[in-house]
């Protein structure tokens, strides 16, 4: 029986050896700053090929593919650092309350300056104050308040309490509801602040003579980022 001439012979066969793992670095260089999160897409790194030929050109085909994708997000904080206030404004005689829009000539305004810090605002960042709280019915550029007479508290419909923006020489009234806008310093550092002074005063809405007794009003300020 004749044999092929390989059968129970030594075979040399002189494989090919390739590399199936491997790790590498990716830096990331941000043009500019980041803010709050940023979705890194579905990008393209590089292609891995392989050729058991040396004289033939690649395939058409990639072996493998890397990518990268992901979520960049960067702390950021704004907060007030006096976040409660309270304005006394002592004992007001209700007579006194007479002229519709204009506080008692006894009564002074009360100045309140608010303090803004701020991390990780980049240099587009817009940094405004939202004031909110019930508007009064017969004012609604002013905040609603309500009267405690012994153990019963209603609404004080003719006493409202106006709050401005004192900037420079002038003064802007702001309304529940309204945004100032806060002119940031140091944006694109890691630190920036800001401050503002606010008049706060009890005016008469009617120019009547309100309820007797203990009157408040109160007002939300909410930091917003853009």
């Amino acid at each position: 029986m004749a044999g092929n001439g390989f059968f129970n012979r030594p075979q040399d066969c002189k494989g090919v050896l390739y590399d199936s793992g491997a790790q590498g670095l990716v830096h990331l260089y941000f043009r500019q700053a980041v803010i709050g999160t940023s979705t890194i897409t579905h990008s393209p790194l590089l292609d891995v090929y392989i050729n058991s030929d040396p004289n033939v050109g690649r395939g058409s085909r990639p072996t493998a593919s890397v990518s990268m994708s992901g979520k960049i997000t960067v702390p950021q904080k704004c907060e007030l650092k006096n976040p409660m206030i309270t304005v006394p404004f002592g004992s007001i005689m209700s007579t006194d309350f007479n002229v519709k829009g204009q506080k008692p000539s006894t009564v002074q305004i009360h100045e309140e300056t608010l303090y803004l810090e701020c991390t990780n605002l980049s240099t587009r960042a817009k940094i405004s104050l939202l004031f909110e709280g019930e508007v009064n019915p017969h004012d609604p550029t002013a905040l609603k308040t309500t009267t405690t007479n012994g153990s019963v508290t209603s609404n004080n419909d003719d006493i409202a309490i106006r709050i401005e923006e004192k900037r420079g020489g002038n003064t802007q009234v702001i309304s529940p509801g309204d945004r100032l806008s806060m002119e940031m310093n140091g944006l694109g550092n890691i630190n920036s602040d800001s401050q503002t002074t606010l008049n706060i005063y009890p005016i008469s809405t009617t120019g009547k003579a309100p309820k007797v007794g203990d009157f408040e009003a109160t007002a939300t300020i909410t930091v917003k980022m853009e």
